[in-house]
């Protein structure tokens, strides 16, 4: 008898709206697997993970129950619970391939993912799932930037030295004993004779973590010292890490550092920049940029150029983590690239690929 094991997820309670909460997704599972004959010998769920993760603790015990055989073939309701993003589908599949494992959906039944065809279709849907995820995140983010001008804080996590004082309409409020390791990180780096390293190092020997339990790390610090919220400001930002880049407005909280205070470390960093280059640099394009990730920790690879070439970097370290067995180390982009490219050649379209195409999105539209 054939061996199932089936997955499901929300990311939200909402989602219990609509027949797609978990008891719902498990109940058609099991008619759909009892009607083939099939035996469920495990259950995984995820309930309020995102799918734009593969860090999920039901999904991270099914890919090791994967490993050790434990299922021949994996059902979900809909490919979108298994992810939204097109290369985590991929990764997915490759290690269920890898083992020997089928998979089966309940509302892609006719598919076999398995042959050319239906890889192609596989490539489809998950460019589906993906632009789902994609059309969210700028409908999100349109309410978000009016957030901000009402001096509003976005983030669900308050930055380090507040706390969250009740619904999402009341501003974050101060949490004294955090806020003074803020205040002292702030005055020893105005005084200019501190890096961000040698700040982290501090706090990490004076036996200060983060909100997470973490060693803080020069790229922490950083962030802290760049961040407008400590001086009572509140920034609308997209697609980058300077925690100052954005639409400033003024909050409603309380801040812990004075603007003179800020405005201080502020020139510091000024000052130690590094002048500006009198050519232009050649501009990289990297093709797997805050896509790739490490197979061992899961991490994202960071995408560095070198006087040997251009590689995908592990950088666990410089991120405040120790546990990654291969810190450091990198692989060349072009070996990358070259194994992606080889990929997208061998896809080939069937003759009557805009007639299902259409047939998809019209199915996707209606739920």
């Amino acid at each position: 008898m054939t061996r199932v094991a089936t997955y499901a997820r929300v990311s939200t309670d909402m989602q219990a709206e609509g027949g797609k909460s978990i008891a719902a997704q498990q109940a058609e599972m099991r008619e759909f697997a009892a009607a083939r004959g099939w035996e469920i010998v495990a259950e995984f769920v995820d309930p309020g993970y995102s799918g734009t993760t593969l860090d999920r603790p039901g999904l991270n015990a099914l890919r090791a129950a994967a490993k050790e055989h434990a299922f021949d073939v994996l059902l979900v309701h809909e490919l979108s619970r298994l992810s939204r993003r097109i290369f985590d589908t991929f990764r997915i599949f490759e290690e269920l391939g890898r083992e020997g494992i089928g998979f089966a959906s309940v509302k892609e039944p006719n598919f076999d993912f398995s042959t050319p065809t239906g890889r192609l279709f596989l490539t489809i849907l998950a460019a589906l799932n993906q632009y789902y995820v994609d059309m969210l995140k700028m409908h999100t983010a349109k309410a978000k930037r009016e957030r901000a001008r009402e001096g509003l804080y976005n983030a669900s996590i308050t930055p380090y030295g507040y706390r969250h004082a009740g619904d999402a309409n009341t501003p974050p409020v101060i949490v004294e004993e955090e806020a003074k390791v803020v205040r002292e990180m702030f005055q020893r780096y105005a005084t200019g004779r501190y890096s961000f390293f040698e700040i982290a190092e501090w706090l990490n020997d004076a036996g200060y973590r983060t909100r997470s339990g973490r060693r803080f790390s020069k790229d922490t610090v950083a962030d802290m010292l760049r961040n407008p919220f400590y001086k009572g400001y509140v920034v609308y930002r997209r697609g980058s890490r300077d925690q100052s880049a954005g639409e400033i407005y003024p909050g409603k909280h309380e801040p812990i550092v004075s603007p003179e205070l800020w405005e201080m470390c502020r020139r510091v960093r000024e000052q130690r920049r590094t002048a500006p280059r009198t050519y232009q640099p050649k501009y990289q394009v990297y093709l797997l940029n805050g896509i790739a990730t490490c197979d061992l920790c899961g991490r994202k690879l960071r995408a560095q150029g070198a006087k040997s070439g251009r590689y995908y970097r592990e950088v666990s370290r410089q991120r405040g983590f120790t546990d990654c067995p291969v810190a450091g180390r990198g692989v060349r982009t072009e070996v990358i690239d070259r194994q992606v490219g080889t990929i997208f050649r061998s896809l080939r379209l069937p003759p009557d690929w805009q007639e299902r195409l259409e047939e998809l999105v019209e199915t996707e539209d209606d739920r």
